[in-house]
């Protein structure tokens, strides 16, 4: 699967910083969810219910209180079922499965889903309307994915990403600093068998060419502003000296002809001839370091191979020369 670009990364990240952002109000309670608005609105017509209720009870028209809360569950889809309790807590009139769905503790007056109000016939309480309503949200995944905090955090997320990213890729082409080197160059830098980089004071990779993108696996796009210390880069000579591209900054004298070992993704091991030298504006200045890399990885395994040969060869010849003697000894001794 293909990497995606640092662009989009950067995009991506300002992104989820944004949403961690508008979930940061949500918990601090700058959000409002409408719970507070709905709870506020199905009090309200219980309310209206209640009050109609009140006139029947005060006539003892116990038909149009039926008839008012069956009206009340057909006409209002949020309604799941109504009833009408009496002063002794017995449920006396039920439109839909009320018995089942109130669910609120004798010790509370109302929730989010079950509310009730008492009905008075004159100055007494003659019983109350209990209302079941459907949950403001739905339970799960989708009961999250429909809270107005999240529908405006995705949505701001989802915008935000397209705009960063939009606005990113415009910026950073003004900003990258690999567009300083012309085409001509940069072709012809990509042409030289030896890797070349260009780090800055930082020791970030601002410039690499072709083929030590091709040496480490990587697009040349996705090494700028990498660290060159981030590879599995080894001192091949001595363990102690540190690293070409620091020395330079360190004697203010060119390295030349450095051994170093890099490690690559596909598990090869690479030998290199490492040159770095300090790069300087008009005034003298370090800037950064051009380091060029020499593979002599292929040099290395021959030369190898020849010492190989070699210790062979001594070996054959020391054993000719020991049968030689053991001969001569025979021919004397007879």
């Amino acid at each position: 699967m293909k990497r995606p670009g640092t662009t989009f990364r950067i995009a991506f990240a300002l992104a989820m910083l944004s949403a961690t952002v508008l979930l940061c109000t949500r918990l601090a309670g700058l959000f409002d969810e409408d719970g507070a608005r709905i709870l506020a609105s199905r009090t309200q017509l219980c309310e209206s219910v209640a009050i109609a209720c009140s006139q029947f009870a005060s006539q003892g028209d116990s038909n149009g209180i039926e008839v008012s809360l069956a009206s009340l569950v057909v006409r209002n889809a949020d309604v799941t079922s109504a009833g009408y309790r009496d002063a002794g807590g017995q449920l006396v009139l039920s439109s839909g499965p009320h018995a089942n769905n109130w669910e609120l503790a004798p010790s509370k007056t109302s929730s989010q889903n079950c509310i009730y109000v008492p009905v008075m016939a004159g100055a007494e309480t003659s019983g109350r309307v209990e209302l079941c309503f459907k949950p403001i949200y739905e339970s799960g995944l989708a009961g999250i994915l429909s809270l107005p905090s999240v529908k405006v955090t995705l949505a701001a997320t989802c915008i935000n990403l397209l705009a960063f990213y939009w606005l990113l890729r415009r910026s950073l082409k003004h900003l990258d600093p690999s567009r300083v080197v012309p085409d001509r160059v940069r072709s012809a830098l990509d042409t030289m068998a030896e890797g070349l980089l260009i780090l800055d004071q930082k020791n970030q990779i601002v410039l690499a060419n072709q083929s030590f993108a091709e040496t480490v696996k990587s697009p040349v796009t996705d090494l700028q502003g990498m660290d060159v210390d981030r590879f599995s880069w080894e001192l091949a000579d001595d363990e102690n000296r540190s690293f070409p591209w620091n020395e330079p900054q360190a004697s203010g004298q060119p390295t030349r002809g450095r051994c170093m070992r890099l490690g690559t993704a596909d598990g090869q091991r690479r030998t290199f001839l490492v040159n770095a030298t300090t790069i300087r504006d008009d005034r003298g200045n370090d800037r950064g370091m051009m380091v060029s890399l020499d593979d002599v990885t292929e040099i290395e395994r021959k030369n190898t191979e020849l010492v190989k040969t070699l210790n062979a060869l001594k070996t054959s010849q020391q054993e000719v020369r020991e049968q030689n003697e053991k001969l001569q000894f025979l021919a004397t001794r007879d």
